[in-house]
């Protein structure tokens, strides 16, 4: 049940917001249960298979086809690139990963075609809501490969071109309910950057805060001086 606290902060930060409260609060307030140890025993799965010698490409095989055993949009993934006015740009992108590399077609007419000739720098956002809201963000260059093609639409023959996108970094990171305290959760977030030949791993954990329990408390005592700055 959500109660009217929690819907008040869905109010305030959007849906998005909501649902993110939802998936924490089904997981942490149901002790006991089979979804809570589900998740407990995803994350300690999750942390074995990058803590324990694996690199960001095997644990992204892992991820994959867990993902696609819940059902999670496996194969979609937002691809960032940079537009004629300086502007980072996120569209959906089906794509497919081999040998380390993210394979992706582009239609010759799309900007992102000409957006790649000025700058091949692109990222490519990957996330898994049902794995402990797993993200995968790729940074690298982007190349086009021989391989082209045209189809008919209703418009007309169309181009497409496929592209690879050799990463240079990969920043892998979720959710972890095993490290849970009343209103904080934490995300581990794992950085791998190519150096020559090798990659190099780093590791960094992030608290995630509920700050608007304060402004609960505030509103509660009528405190406007504390929350004008906030108000419009």
């Amino acid at each position: 049940m959500i109660t009217r606290r929690q819907a008040f902060k869905g109010t305030l930060l959007g849906v998005s917001f909501l649902g993110l409260m939802r998936n924490v609060f089904s997981q942490t307030n149901t002790a006991g249960s089979s979804g809570a140890l589900f998740n407990q025993t995803l994350t300690s799965s999750l942390k074995d298979q990058i803590e324990y010698g694996k690199g960001w490409s095997d644990y992204f095989n892992f991820l994959y086809q867990k993902s696609i055993s819940v059902n999670d949009q496996s194969n979609i993934a937002i691809l960032n690139t940079i537009d004629e006015a300086g502007y980072p740009v996120g569209l959906p992108m089906h794509f497919k990963f081999k040998n380390d590399l993210f394979y992706f077609a582009i239609n010759t007419s799309a900007k992102r075609n000409s957006n790649f000739i000025k700058n091949k720098k692109i990222s490519l956002l990957i996330y898994y809501n049902s794995l402990n809201q797993s993200t995968v963000l790729i940074k690298g260059v982007t190349k086009s490969t021989s391989i082209k093609y045209q189809y008919k639409t209703a418009d007309g023959p169309q181009s497409q071109i496929l592209y690879a996108l050799d990463p240079n970094e990969v920043n892998l990171s979720f959710l972890d309910d095993l490290s849970r305290n009343q209103q904080e959760i934490k995300r581990n977030l794992y950085t791998f950057a190519k150096q020559g030949s090798s990659w190099q791993k780093s590791q960094r954990i992030i608290s995630i805060q509920n700050d608007l329990d304060d402004c609960m408390d505030q509103l509660s005592a009528k405190n406007r001086n504390w929350l004008g700055p906030l108000l419009p």
